[in-house]
């Protein structure tokens, strides 16, 4: 008798059937994710809710006071700073009232040529009438207490719009103009300029004391135009309220009189030297015949003998002097 045997055994899934039971869940979540997306597609107001934004939670800090050492350190950086600057800013300042200068001077220059030009070739005369004080090449004045004006002046139309001569930036320091002051107004109103009245706006080398004043050069009557002084930054000194201070003055005296073609007509009485030396490290600007302008140091001077009897030294205190040689081939027409 024949005896079967049955073993229980587990049966294993055919490949199709997992194959289509995958198929089907893939398709059900198809559907789902599409009906999904259709919907937001219809509400986009319901779909999407905007999130606002929230920054993060930052503990402020309550802000540190600066110690006393940090105060006193930074104060004492600053006060180094201020030193290291203030030299610089000082000579920037001076370097450019310098050149305002520069171009005031080369405008008279200029201006006297073309004044020349007009008039037969012939310089403007420095003081008309050399006895009367009243006529200067930059102004009249009615008396001699009052300042000349410059509007009245014979380079007048060639100058500005007011006719006027333009002031060196340093002229602040001058005591002028105070009315009724012979020492201060005898000659206010160059603007801290002089002339070379002694053979340009004048011929000393031809006439003596009063006729020479009426005789100006011309400009064919320059040897060297290139070498001979026109102006130069001049000023005088006197004594104003007690105390002697820096005046104006209208000419650029060489180191020499001159009176009908002498030179030193009287002996060793020099003039008192005009020529102010007031810019960068004791220079003066000078405007040459030619028109060019360049700087001169002081060289050698003399004491004060026309408005008071100051000496040499205080005259070299105020930086006035001549600059070049002793004599006068710098000034003269040769």
């Amino acid at each position: 008798m024949a005896v079967s045997s049955s073993r229980s055994s587990t049966r294993r899934p055919s490949p199709t059937w997992i194959a289509t039971a995958f198929d089907s869940w893939w398709h059900g979540q198809r559907q789902l994710a599409l009906s999904q997306w259709r919907w937001r597609m219809l509400n986009p107001k319901q779909a999407y809710v905007p999130v606002r934004y929230q920054a993060p939670f930052v503990q402020r800090r309550t802000p540190r006071a600066f110690t006393l050492i940090e105060l006193l350190v930074v104060i004492s950086i600053i006060a180094l700073l201020i030193g290291i600057l203030l030299p610089s800013l000082a000579m920037a300042k001076r370097s450019a009232e310098s050149a305002q200068c520069k171009s005031n001077i080369r405008s008279l220059a200029t201006v006297n040529i073309a004044y020349a030009t007009d008039n037969k070739q012939y310089f403007v005369p420095a003081a008309f009438d050399e006895m009367a004080n009243l006529h200067r090449w930059h102004g009249n004045r009615k008396t001699t207490s009052e300042a000349f004006d410059p509007k009245t002046g014979r380079l007048a139309s060639y100058l500005d719009k007011q006719g006027e001569t333009k002031k060196c930036p340093t002229l602040r320091h001058y005591q002028n103009s105070d009315p009724g002051a012979w020492g201060t107004t005898y000659e206010a109103g160059s603007g801290g300029y002089g002339y070379n009245h002694q053979y340009i706006g004048g011929r000393y080398d031809l006439a003596g004391y009063g006729a020479a004043s009426k005789l100006t050069a011309r400009i064919d009557d320059v040897y060297s135009s290139t070498a001979t002084v026109m102006f130069t930054d001049a000023g005088n000194y006197n004594t104003v309220d007690g105390s002697l201070s820096l005046i104006e003055n209208s000419f650029a005296w060489s180191p020499h009189y001159v009176d009908s073609g002498i030179v030193d007509p009287w002996g060793s009485y020099q003039p008192t030297p005009t020529t102010h030396f007031r810019h960068n490290g004791q220079t003066a600007n000078v405007a040459w015949v030619d028109g060019h302008v360049d700087a001169w140091e002081i060289e050698h001077s003399a004491a004060h003998l026309y408005l008071s009897t100051g000496t040499g030294e205080e005259t070299m205190k105020f930086n006035l002097g001549w600059f070049g040689p002793t004599t006068v081939e710098l000034y003269d027409l040769w």
